[in-house]
């Protein structure tokens, strides 16, 4: 049984290898100290036409640690900590324009 588990999670783990190295989701990983803007996901279902004109994304916040799981905990410009970690996918890279 031991065994068998043991196989069970090295396939796991290679498979995930697998998948990192042929999907990149991201070009690259956001580090700390970026500024990031913020998905707005709760206008995806909605059906109204002011939908259409709402901001979908969020103000810039700073990313303060990049965890592994691919979730972001973020910081307002003031310093101000949000409290709930972002998915990545929720949010991307956010530069500056002069």
């Amino acid at each position: 049984m031991e065994r068998a588990r043991k196989r069970v999670k090295e396939g796991r783990i290679k498979n995930k290898d697998w998948f990192d190295k042929t999907h990149p989701l991201r070009p690259r990983k956001i580090e700390e100290g970026e500024w990031v803007l913020v998905y707005d996901s709760s206008l995806d279902n909605q059906h109204r036409s002011t939908r259409k004109f709402a901001r979908r994304w969020f103000r810039p916040y700073v990313v303060t640690n990049a965890n592994n799981n691919a979730t972001y905990l973020l910081a307002e410009l003031d310093g101000t900590r949000i409290a709930v970690p972002v998915a990545g996918q929720a949010d991307k890279g956010f530069h500056e324009t002069t």
